[in-house]
């Protein structure tokens, strides 16, 4: 195959040494178009092998990152773009390449001259252009005239004139022109001034016939057409030998007509100027409104008049003959005639240049550095950074290949076999109380105050808490219930996985973006499956949505999956997703204008030319109130939803619908929507779709709508499924065991802290002021306090020495209550003076304390 393309040049002056004066024979010209390509590049799209990459969607960026083109390599889907001056020449085998424009054409001979008929097997104006291929070569015959050649003669508006040669005098026949009824001879125009005789002709109503007259036979002529000039006309006499019209003619004068035709088996000679009674002819020459009856010289040349403006005349010879066939006479005649030039004439060879076999050729591209990137590629591949050129002022083809990548989907990381560890940012504190047994001691109340003496809050060693202020910043868990669980932000998860750019996670199918108010309650030491999407900010844009804009982007692919005819309702008013106007555009963003939407949108497929009436609806897109981004996903349909068979064709009830081939008995239609941009979207052979996702949010959401013939009519469904335009990693994360023992407190500020106790029991001794230091952690850091006994057995009066008066203490004691009195000892006394600890004071207590 070859390149194929229209370039549409301007005349440039081209001059040729010939010679200064007229009719002279002008030197042949060799014109190359190719000195017509002016900053011409062709642009080729191949992949890693070399081998060219049909329907590969690029644009061309000026240094100032305006898109001054888009194009399709290799194809013939190109075409100007944002009132670009860049012209885009389609790949089309069935156009030809350079348009021999005429005014090259003339340039190619000396000014001065007036150019009055180009050929190259036919006419060329510059209504009717001639188109040459590839490589090509054409001649083209070039005739022109000497413009300062002085007139010979000028015929008034509205006449018609007859010149006649004086050597006609001696013919033996006369010629004649016959119109409107009436006969004019040639012989009549020598009584004439100059032998010419002008006839005043308001109009001619019929053909005008031209003939021959002599004595023998009568009338014989041929029929053609004269008409009388409009404007008053110069003409020119020029001389010329005969043999210049017909081969027919010879050197000396004379007129042979060949056996063949004569009818009678031999040849004929014609003396024009001494004709006989068996040959005789009458030989004329017409250019505009003039007619000269010619008589050949010694040498065999004729005068006439010639048009000067048009060059253009025709010669007409009416022969009236006659034969024997040994039995009969027989009288007949003959016409012959062609038309001429009176014009110096030179061939033009223009040569169009060889074009690349491949690519897509941009024609007057500006001198500058531009890049080239990637609009829309087919789905396996990719291009990993835009290609930077540099446009000459040239008029050679300059060349440029961009190589595409194969496009690789990033890899899964493994899923852990362990789960990571997950910890709340902030800092996790377990504050647990020992007796001076080494029990944990449960129900004690403490408080907790900070470095300034505030409260903040109250605990209970056993679990039990209590919460003093809506607003405090300490956490706490409730331990020991059957329930244990911490609350978890995003954070927490990205910083777990080391994906800090983690933007949104899923888990119990839903989405929780990267908010404040994301939090995740999660039990105690328990292993969760989650997963985190992460956003490469450096991703490239590939659209771009002014603010109150709605795009459409439809997959090249439906191009020939023109069956039906996708469309969405918005207001009541269909926008067609491969309509056969050629309106939309496939591979490339089309932009509507709404402000917004007040209702949802209907989708479906209908037949061409027909108003829709079937499809499904989903809810309407967000339209922007300032400039989107867009990015160039890719995802595989059965992973959206398990709708979808593993190579995206959809199983309905067992009957397999194939979204990319449409047909009368099943169908469907799959749109993506992100932001205010809709991806009409086909999946290749693997299953896998390209479409345009917000840049910012990644969030986006399928909509499908399907149906099929059954015996019973037609059964139609919907598929619908949402996910993220970002990386997928899944891992397992594993909280803290929270402890089973002390008061868990969270999200505690790092600082200096001191815990009171409040309603200590009797048998602790009150530590007073604990003070205790928070350090920021990722785990969980523990408070110990080991409370000691708040009594002495023996030491009832609390004096540190066990005497004689303690013993008469718990001998009181024990006359008050047998006595049913009062008790005389608080809860500490009691404990000290049950020495034998059996839970009761009396006289065997008093004794050992005596005895001791």
């Amino acid at each position: 195959m070859k390149k194929k393309i229209t370039a549409f040049l301007t005349a440039a002056a081209l001059t040729a040494c010939m010679t200064a004066h007229f009719p002279a024979s002008a030197s042949d010209v060799t014109l190359s178009l190719a000195s017509y390509l002016q900053n011409m590049v062709n642009i080729t799209v191949t992949d890693k092998n070399g081998s060219p990459v049909e329907d590969a969607k690029l644009k061309l960026m000026d240094s100032n990152g305006i898109c001054r083109a888009k194009f399709t390599g290799n194809t013939d889907s190109g075409y100007a773009m944002n009132n670009s001056e860049i012209k885009i020449v389609p790949y089309d085998d069935d156009k030809d390449l350079i348009k021999a424009d005429i005014d090259i054409l003339k340039n190619s001979v000396p000014a001065d001259h007036e150019i009055v008929r180009i050929d190259r097997e036919r006419y060329v104006s510059s209504d009717y252009p001639i188109y040459l291929e590839d490589g090509e070569t054409e001649d083209f015959t070039v005739y022109h005239c000497d413009n300062n050649t002085a007139a010979d003669f000028t015929l008034a508006p509205g006449n018609i004139a007859i010149c006649t040669d004086s050597d006609y005098s001696f013919k033996k026949a006369d010629g004649y022109i016959k119109y409107n009824g009436t006969e004019y001879y040639f012989k009549n125009s020598l009584n004439s001034n100059n032998n010419i005789i002008c006839y005043p002709v308001s109009e001619i109503t019929e053909t005008t016939t031209f003939g021959v007259k002599s004595t023998s036979s009568g009338h014989r002529g041929s029929i053609t057409g004269l008409y009388p000039n409009e404007n008053e006309t110069e003409y020119i006499k020029c001389r010329t030998h005969v043999s210049e019209f017909s081969d027919r003619f010879n050197s000396d004068g004379t007129y042979t007509l060949p056996g063949d035709v004569t009818g009678s088996g031999s040849p004929i000679t014609f003396n024009i100027k001494d004709d006989n009674f068996t040959a005789s002819s009458a030989f004329m020459v017409m250019s505009g409104s003039v007619i000269s009856a010619v008589i050949p010289d010694s040498n065999g040349y004729v005068e006439f008049y010639v048009e000067k403006s048009s060059r253009k005349y025709s010669f007409h010879i009416c022969m009236d003959y006659s034969f024997s066939d040994g039995y009969y006479n027989h009288g007949t005649g003959k016409s012959d005639s062609g038309t001429f030039y009176f014009a110096d004439i030179t061939t033009v060879t223009a040569a169009a240049p060889d074009f690349p076999e491949t690519g897509t050729s941009l024609m007057y591209v500006p001198a500058g550095s531009y890049t080239i990137e990637a609009d829309s590629l087919p789905e396996q591949y990719s291009l990993s950074e835009p290609v930077s050129i540099t446009v000459e002022n040239s008029e050679s083809i300059q060349n440029v290949t961009v190589v595409l990548s194969d496009y690789e989907q990033p890899p899964q990381p493994p899923k852990p076999e362990i789960g990571l560890p997950l910890y709340p940012l902030d800092n996790i504190v377990d504050v647990v109380v020992w007796d001076y047994e080494g029990n944990l001691v449960p129900d004690l109340d403490m408080r907790i105050k900070d470095n300034i003496g505030i409260v903040n809050d109250r605990l209970n060693s056993g679990g039990t808490y209590y919460k003093s202020s809506v607003s405090s910043p300490i956490q706490w868990y409730e331990n020991g219930s059957e329930k244990k669980e911490m609350k978890f932000p995003l954070e927490s998860f990205q910083n777990a996985a080391g994906i800090p750019d983690a933007f949104a996670m899923y888990r119990n199918g839903s989405y929780i973006m990267n908010t404040s108010n994301a939090q995740y309650i999660i039990g105690s030491g328990q292993t969760v499956e989650a997963t985190l999407f992460s956003k490469e900010d450096t991703s490239p844009t590939v659209a771009t949505l002014d603010a109150y804009t709605m795009g459409i982007y439809v997959n090249p692919k439906w191009e020939v999956n023109s069956t039906f005819t996708g469309y969405i309702l918005v207001e009541g008013k269909p926008i067609y997703i491969n309509p056969s106007d050629g309106s939309g555009h496939y591979g490339i963003v089309n932009k509507y204008n709404i402000d917004n939407f007040t209702s949802s949108v209907l989708y479906g497929l209908c037949t061409p030319g027909t108003v829709p009436t079937k499809g499904s609806t989903f809810t309407r897109p967000s339209i922007n109130d300032e400039k989107t981004e867009y990015i160039l996903y890719r995802a595989k349909l059965s992973e959206l939803s398990d709708k979808f068979l593993d190579d995206g064709t959809i199983n309905n009830n067992d009957y397999i619908i194939d979204p990319r081939n449409n047909t009368k008995n099943a169908k469907a239609l799959i749109l993506i929507v992100s932001g205010s941009m809709i991806s009409a979207v086909i999946p290749d052979k693997d299953g896998y779709v390209q479409f345009l996702a917000e840049k910012e949010t990644r969030r986006y959401r399928l909509d499908c709508w399907f149906a099929h013939n059954t015996i019973n009519g037609s059964s139609s469904g919907s598929i619908n499924a949402s996910g993220m335009a970002a990386e997928k990693y899944t891992s397992l994360f594993t909280t803290p065991q929270l402890p089973d023992i002390g008061a868990v407190l969270s999200n505690v500020p790092a600082g200096e802290y001191t815990l009171t106790f409040d309603n200590l029991p009797a048998k602790y001794k009150d530590p007073g002021k604990v003070s205790s230091k928070v350090v920021n952690i990722n785990g969980i850091q523990t408070i110990e306090i080991t409370l000691e006994k708040g009594y002495r057995l023996g030491n009832v009066n609390e004096n540190d020495t066990i005497d004689i008066g303690d013993a008469t203490l718990a001998l009181k004691e024990y006359a008050f209550t047998a006595s049913g009195l009062k008790s005389c000892l608080t809860d500490a006394q009691k404990l000290a003076a049950d020495v034998n600890e059996d839970g009761i004071i009396n006289i065997t207590d008093a004794t050992i304390i005596l005895k001791y």
